[in-house]
C-alpha cells in the first residue's frame, strides 16, 4: 500500500480529539437527519395527499410496520458495524494492506444478505402483521396499507445493505461528508417520487414505500461510483476486486454479529411494545407514530455521536492509546446529555405545532397520544444517548458480546417483563398510556448503568494488560 493512500484517512490516534470528532460527527448527523427525513416525508405525504378514507390508516401503517422492518435490517446493520470496527482497527494499527480486502468482501456479503432478507420478508409479510396485532378482520384498510408499504419497502433491501456496509468502511477511514451529500440528493428524489406516487397516482402507503426504495438505491449507486473514482485511496472500490474472503467475513461477523443480535433483540422487544400499542386502536397508533418520528430527530445526535465513538475508539484501541479512549467516552457522554435535554425540552414546548405537521390534529385522541409520548419518551431521551455511547465504546473495545448481553437484559428482558406483568394491571386507554410508555426510559437507564459498570471493568483490565506488554517489550 502506498504512502499516498495511507494519508487519505482521518487519524484519531494523534492530535486534539474534540475538533476532529466534531468535524467527523457533523456529516453523520446530517446523514442521520436525512434518513429520518425519509420516514417523515412518508408520513407527511400520506397524511396530506392520500385519500380521506385511507390517510389515517396509511400514517398508522408506516408506524406499525416500522418495528417489523427493523427486524429484517438490524442484524445486517449490526454486522455492517463489524466492517467499520475491523477497518478502523487495521487503520489504527497501520495495517493498510488488509483494508481493501475487507471492503470488497463485505460488498459481496451485504448484497447477498440483502437479497435473502428481501425474499424472506416478501413471503412472510402478512403472517408477521397478523402476529403483531394488525388483523385484516379488525381493520382491512390499515392491513392492506401495511402489506403494501412493507413489500415495496423490502424490495430496496439489497441496495440498502450495500449502502450501509460501504458507508461503514468510509466512516472507519474518517470520511463522512460524501455519504451525507449522497443522502441529500437521494432524499430530494424521495420527496419527488412520494408526491408522484401518492398525489399523482393516488397510491397510499405503497407510494411512499416505493419512494424510499428508489432513494436508497440511488444512494447506494452513488457511493459505489464515488469509491470507484477514489483510485489513490485505501477505500477504493473496483468490481474486479470483489471477493469472498471467508477469514475476513469471519472477522467482520465476530465483531458485528453480537451488535446485529443486539439490534435484533431490541427490534423484537420493540415489536412486543408495538403489539401492545396496536391494541389501543388506529387513532392512538397514528398519534404515537407521529411522536415516534419526531423522536427520531432527537435521537440523531445520540446515534451520530455513538457512531463517531465507534470509529474513534476502534482506531485508538488498535494503536493501544487508552488514555484517549477514556477522554472520548466522557466527551461523548457530555455532548449527548446536553443536546438531548435541550432538544427534548424544545419538542415538548412546541409539541402541538410539531405534531400538526403529520395532519393528526383533527383527531383529539391522536393528538393527545402523541403529546403523551413526547413527554414520557422524548423528554428523557438523553438517557438513551448515554446508553448508546457506552454501547459503542464497548464495541470499539472489542467487547461486542458484553454490549449485547447488557442490552439483552435491559432492553429486552426488562421490556418483556414490564409488558407481561405491569401493563395488564392498567386499562388499555389513553389515560393509562404512560404506564406502557415509561418502559422506554426505565429500560435505557438500567441498560446504561450496566454498560457503565462493564466499561470500567474492561477498561482497567485492558489498560493494565497493555502496560504489561509495553513493559515486556521495553525489557526485550
Amino acid at each position: 500500500m502506498t504512502g499516498v493512500k495511507k494519508k487519505k484517512v482521518v487519524n484519531f490516534t494523534e492530535g486534539p480529539l474534540l475538533w476532529k470528532m466534531i468535524l467527523f460527527a457533523l456529516p453523520i448527523i446530517g446523514n442521520q437527519l436525512l434518513q429520518v427525513c425519509y420516514n417523515t416525508t412518508d408520513m407527511v405525504v400520506v397524511g396530506y395527499f392520500a385519500g380521506e378514507d385511507i390517510h389515517e390508516a396509511a400514517v398508522a401503517a408506516v408506524g406499525a410496520c416500522g418495528p417489523l422492518i427493523r427486524i429484517f435490517i438490524n442484524v445486517f446493520f449490526g454486522i455492517a458495524s463489524g466492517v467499520g470496527i475491523c477497518v478502523a482497527q487495521k487503520i489504527g494499527a497501520g495495517a493498510y494492506d488488509q483494508v481493501e480486502r475487507y471492503i470488497h468482501t463485505s460488498a459481496v456479503f451485504s448484497f447477498i444478505g440483502g437479497v435473502v432478507l428481501m425474499t424472506i420478508g416478501l413471503i412472510a409479510t402478512e403472517p408477521l402483521l397478523e402476529a403483531t396485532g394488525v388483523h385484516q378482520a379488525d381493520d382491512p384498510i390499515m392491513f392492506a396499507e401495511c402489506v403494501a408499504y412493507m413489500r415495496t419497502y423490502l424490495v430496496g433491501l439489497p441496495a440498502m445493505m450495500v449502502l450501509n456496509f460501504l458507508s461503514a468502511s468510509l466512516r472507519a477511514s474518517g470520511i463522512t461528508l460524501p455519504t451525507m451529500i449522497f443522502m441529500a440528493i437521494s432524499g430530494a428524489a424521495n420527496v419527488v417520487v412520494n408526491l408522484i406516487m401518492v398525489a399523482g397516482f393516488g397510491m397510499g402507503a405503497a407510494g411512499v414505500g416505493i419512494g424510499t426504495t428508489v432513494a436508497q438505491t440511488m444512494a447506494a449507486v452513488m457511493i459505489v461510483v464515488y469509491m470507484m473514482c477514489c483510485r489513490d485511496r485505501i477505500y477504493h472500490f473496483s468490481f474486479k476486486k470483489l471477493c469472498f474472503d471467508v477469514k475476513k467475513i469471519g472477522d467482520v461477523v465476530r465483531n458485528g454479529l453480537p451488535v446485529g443480535l443486539q439490534n435484533l433483540i431490541l427490534s423484537f422487544s420493540n415489536v412486543i411494545v408495538q403489539t401492545e400499542v396496536n391494541s389501543y386502536g388506529t387513532p392512538v397508533i397514528a398519534g404515537i407514530t407521529a411522536a415516534s418520528n419526531l423522536e427520531g430527530y432527537v435521537s440523531i445526535a445520540m446515534s451520530s455521536v455513538s457512531v463517531a465513538v465507534l470509529t474513534v475508539i476502534s482506531q485508538n484501541i488498535g494503536a493501544r492509546k487508552y488514555d484517549r479512549v477514556k477522554k472520548v467516552i466522557w466527551l461523548s457522554i457530555l455532548a449527548t446529555t446536553v443536546i438531548g435535554i435541550l432538544v427534548g425540552v424544545l419538542f415538548n414546548v412546541f409539541g402541538d405545532q410539531l405534531l400538526a405537521i403529520y395532519n393528526i390534529g383533527e383527531n383529539a385522541e391522536s393528538l393527545a397520544a402523541g403529546k403523551t409520548r413526547l413527554l414520557i419518551v422524548c423528554l428523557p431521551y438523553f438517557i438513551c444517548g448515554f446508553m448508546e455511547v457506552l454501547s459503542s465504546a464497548l464495541k470499539g473495545m472489542k467487547r461486542s458480546i458484553t454490549a449485547m448481553i447488557t442490552s439483552l437484559v435491559g432492553l429486552c428482558v426488562f421490556k418483556v417483563a414490564w409488558i407481561t406483568f405491569v401493563c395488564p394491571l392498567f386499562p388499555r386507554d389513553l389515560e393509562h398510556l404512560p404506564a406502557l410508555l415509561v418502559v422506554f426510559p426505565l429500560a435505557w437507564l438500567i441498560t446504561g448503568l450496566a454498560k457503565l459498570v462493564a466499561i470500567i471493568i474492561c477498561y482497567n483490565k485492558d489498560k493494565k494488560k497493555a502496560m504489561l506488554l509495553e513493559k515486556q517489550s521495553n525489557l526485550e
